[in-house]
């Protein structure tokens, strides 16, 4: 007999172990869902937004949300909720009398608050007439962070019946107030760095005039790092006398705020050159002159540098090792304007040549960097100057330079097909009468 019931205390024991290791393994696997979950939102309202829904439907509460206890002002406020179809909502800002001193109750100096039955506990009068105002006779609450005034919690809840939480339960929380405080922060710095990345971008990419001389003009930018904003192509378009209007695309080499560091050096030098050499051949050799000599390149750049005039109807450019810039007359004939340099910051002595091409009403001119180009569902299979001429000649929008750019761009996105891509800059010019 007594091996009998030690033989049944081993089964017993082997079930309860197996038990245990079913619980831990499907939490496991419901934190992982939620965190999947929270992990692909960006924006922290919906990640606790969330977060409240997975882990109340999970636990089968009546109540699921986040609040902020702000102490300085004696008021809770619920941010993001879950709840039962049939209770009230409690979003919103909750003012109470004793707010500081119901936070130090519910928590006692630790990060979880467990509480099967609010009216059958030890708390103050005033704490339970708060919990019993908003409906919460059971819960779990977990602190995620505090200031010396305000603290953020999330919390789980049943409205009119006790629960006797168990550890896993608990433990299921703390788990899901970890993973939600960790992605709420991530996405807050992103988007810090986004706005800094955007007012960046800003400042790198001016305000072009609200009209050129005889010319219709759209640009387009796109970094190909979307979590950067910025990158290393750039356009600028400024006149330095009536009637005259430079027209600039450039290309550093790098991706992110890496090679977007090094736009507005190369911009403001080349800015000052145009400003101060009567040719556009000096100017472009001064910057690479002062580019190369000085070692302020990290890597090398191309450009495309146009002088439109307007009343002779002439553009005179330098392409520094750029793609080359496409004309597209009326009759449909392209013509390239390939480069006349080489890039700028590789060496010294470099020689660039100037020329001039006439354009008449009606023509297209397009320049572009080569994420127009260098793009495709693989390495082997890219759009290439051929392809982008070809968009640029088959189209049958001639004098609105907003449409063409955004006909140009969707279908260069829809040959790579999320393949190989590039930062993107592009600048369309519509001759006008």
């Amino acid at each position: 007999m007594e091996a009998v019931a030690a033989q049944m205390r081993s089964i017993a024991e082997a079930a309860r172990l197996l038990t245990g290791i079913q619980a831990r393994a499907e939490r496991e696997a419901l934190i992982n869902r939620i965190g999947g979950a929270i992990r692909a939102a960006v924006d922290p309202a919906q990640i606790q937004e969330i977060a409240v829904r997975h882990l109340g439907e999970a636990l089968g509460v009546d109540r699921c949300y986040f609040a902020i206890y702000d102490l300085a002002n004696d008021q809770v406020t619920v941010a993001s909720e879950w709840r039962r179809e049939d209770l009230p909502a409690i979003k919103g800002v909750h003012p109470f009398t004793n707010t500081a001193e119901m936070f130090q109750e519910l928590y006692r100096n630790t990060p979880t608050s467990v509480i099967p039955d609010a009216r059958n506990s030890s708390l103050s009068a005033q704490t339970r007439e708060n919990m019993a105002a908003l409906r919460l006779r059971s819960r779990v609450s977990v602190a995620l962070y505090e200031t010396e005034t305000s603290m953020a919690t999330l919390t789980a809840a049943m409205a009119d019946v006790r629960r006797d939480w168990t550890q896993d339960e608990v433990a299921l929380i703390e788990a899901v107030a970890t993973q939600t405080r960790s992605a709420v922060e991530m996405a807050r710095v992103q988007q810090r760095e986004h706005l800094i990345a955007e007012q960046l971008q800003a400042a790198l990419q001016p305000r072009p005039p609200s009209s050129v001389a005889g010319l219709d003009i759209r640009m387009h930018y796109k970094p190909a790092l979307d979590e950067a904003g910025v990158g290393g192509d750039f356009y600028d378009v400024f006149s330095a006398s009536p009637g005259i209007t430079f027209l600039i695309v450039g290309d550093l080499s790098g991706k992110g705020l890496a090679a977007a560091s090094q736009v507005a050096t190369v911009r403001n030098m080349l800015r000052f050159a145009l400003y101060n050499e009567s040719a556009l051949s000096a100017a472009v050799s001064s910057v690479s002159r002062t580019l190369s000599e000085n070692d302020l390149l990290t890597g090398f750049a191309t450009l495309f540098v146009g002088r439109w005039d307007a009343r002779t109807r002439t553009l005179c450019y330098v392409n520094c090792g750029q793609e080359p810039g496409l004309i597209r007359r009326v009759d449909g004939e392209i013509t390239e304007l390939s480069p006349t340099g080489p890039v700028l910051g590789m060496y010294d002595g470099g020689v660039f040549e100037e020329r001039a091409v006439r354009l008449e009403t009606g023509d297209v001119l397009a320049v572009f960097t080569d994420g127009l180009t260098e793009v495709g569902p693989t390495r082997s299979e890219m759009l290439g100057v051929s392809g982008v001429s070809a968009l640029l000649q088959g189209s049958k929008l001639t004098g609105d330079s907003e449409a063409l750019v955004r006909s140009l761009i969707d279908e260069v996105n829809a040959f790579a097909r999320g393949g190989v891509r590039d930062d993107q800059c592009l600048l369309v010019g519509a001759i006008e009468s």
